[in-house]
């Protein structure tokens, strides 16, 4: 289950419940992770369970300054020869972070594979206004490179929750076009 060997993904709030397991998955699927997060011991913690899963992970600690962003994107970039993908966890607040959208999205086109997924973390109860908006707010910051081909989606889950890293996962891997582009995907429940 190599299928995302050789792309590296930043997830923010990859320190979280959430961002972590996210994280895991796609490791699973032979991707170099780079879990940014502003909470420096959930993140180490994050990434050693990565790590122990024989994953490949990176720690950034996350800073909501617009330098700071841009200067995690260029450190990831030169560290990993590369980006390929964003997953961004949306917070209570609907909090895009447009400064890391805008940094990153110069070298995901520059890859053929580039992607972005917006995900609400709320398994109880799914806001898909606020995710729709935060994929709005993505696509918008995305039109100014329109000549790039970079896929947008967004993920939600149906209660109880179902499985974000698998999900993500396989849009990373099948990359549909047309209808699935700019919209939202919401994921069944596990049994």
């Amino acid at each position: 289950m190599e299928e995302l060997a050789g792309q590296v993904i930043v997830v923010t709030d990859g320190g979280s419940a959430e961002g972590a397991a996210i994280a895991a998955a796609m490791a699973g699927h032979g991707a170099t992770i780079v879990l940014y997060d502003e909470d420096a011991e959930r993140t180490d913690a994050a990434a050693a369970e990565i790590r122990h899963g024989w994953g490949t992970t990176a720690i950034q600690i996350g800073d909501p300054h617009a330098k700071a962003q841009s200067k995690m994107v260029a450190d990831v970039v030169r560290t990993c020869s590369g980006l390929d993908a964003l997953v961004i966890l949306i917070d209570k607040r609907s909090v895009v972070p447009d400064h890391l959208i805008s940094a990153a999205l110069p070298h995901l086109g520059a890859r053929e594979h580039g992607f972005v997924v917006v995900v609400d973390p709320d398994r109880q109860k799914p806001r898909l206004g606020m995710l729709e908006e935060a994929l709005a707010r993505v696509r918008q910051a995305m039109s100014n490179q329109s000549e790039q081909d970079i896929r947008c989606y967004g993920v939600a889950s149906l209660p109880p929750g179902g499985d974000f890293g698998a999900a993500i996962a396989h849009l990373a891997i099948t990359r549909p076009e047309g209808e699935m582009d700019g919209r939202v995907l919401v994921v069944p429940p596990t049994s």
